[in-house]
Formats: structure tokens, sequence, C-alpha cells
């Protein structure tokens, strides 16, 4: 029941990073519409706060009903892929600055962000994102939280990417500042 509550715990605190990101969110939209800038495929961002909430939500119902059991060295390897997730994301927002949005956004004819982690990946944040959605479930072994919601994250970040990827094309000389680029796994 301890690592239960534990469990609950860091859970919330995912969940209040995640508010704290929808307020800078919307702080940077507005910023960007005043600057000209436009929103692509809106709907993916009502399909994405979804799955995600189901995402929370799956997680207690598999970790409590289901009684799943605790297992530290499960939690230690589980733990160090969530927070390289966390840096991911954390670094994709720091070097995108006033420019990072949950929404997709472009700012026509402004050169794409090529500094910070973007020098080594095309898209960090979703990197993050595939980190935390596979491994937090598995602080607490809701393994079939991690494998559902996986999936459905694949499925939802292949239209995203391919819509985000167009817009900035369209809107940034995306393909050809990033034509040599991997999209997750960095080069070295």
């Amino acid at each position: 029941m301890v690592t239960q509550i534990i469990f609950v715990c860091i859970l919330a605190i995912v969940a209040l990073q995640r508010c704290f990101e929808l307020i800078r969110s919307k702080k940077n939209e507005a910023l960007l519409k005043k600057q000209g800038g436009k929103e692509h495929a809106p709907r993916h961002f009502y399909i994405m706060v979804l799955i995600h909430t189901a995402w929370f939500v799956s997680m207690i119902i598999e970790v409590f009903l289901l009684r799943r059991s605790f297992y530290p060295n499960l939690f230690i390897i589980a733990l160090s892929f969530s927070l390289l997730g966390n840096w991911f994301r954390y670094k994709s927002m720091q070097a995108l600055q006033e420019r990072w949005t949950i929404r997709i956004f472009t700012l026509p004819d402004a050169k794409p962000i090529t500094s910070g982690i973007y020098q080594l990946v095309r898209h960090p944040i979703y990197l993050g994102v595939i980190l935390e959605i596979a491994f937090i479930p598995l602080l607490h072994t809701a393994y079939l939280t991690s494998i559902i919601f996986s999936f459905a994250n694949a499925i939802l970040l292949k239209k995203r990417i391919r819509e985000e990827e167009l817009a900035l094309d369209k809107n940034n000389n995306y393909q050809i500042v990033f034509q040599n680029k991997p999209r997750f796994l960095p080069k070295f």
C-alpha cells in the first residue's frame, strides 16, 4: 500500500507538471498569434488530451484494482527512462523558448530552431513523451497501461508528426534544414 501511495504522489507531480506546461503553452500561443503564428491540425490537441487523461486514469485503475506488485529493480529502470523522457521534453522546451506550444503552431518565415537538443534529433519532445508514456506506468508494474497507451500514442504521433512537418516545411523550410537529422534517435 505504501508503494501505491508513492506511485500516486509521483503521478500527481507529473500531472502538476503537465498543468504548468498547459499554462506556458497558452502564453506562448498568444504571443505567436500576435506575431502572425498559425495553428495547424487543432483536433490533434483534443485527442492528445484525451489520451493523456485516460493514461493517468488507467495507471491508477491498473495499480489499485488489479493490485499490481511493486518490483524495486523495475522501478529503478522505469524511473531512469521516465527521467530521461522528462529531460528530452525539458530540453526541447528550453531550445524552443516562446515558440514551444503543445498545439502545432508555425511562425511563417521564421527560421527553424536548430540549437540545443535540436542539433541531435528533429523531435526530442516526442521522444520524451514516448519514453514517459511507456515507462511511468512501469514504476508500479502497470504494464497493460504501458502497452495500450504506447500503441495509442504511436498512432497519434504518426499523424501529428506528419502534420507538424508539413506545416513547418510549408512555412519554415523545415525539410531543407532537417534533412540529415533523425526523427528520434540521435546520431553521434
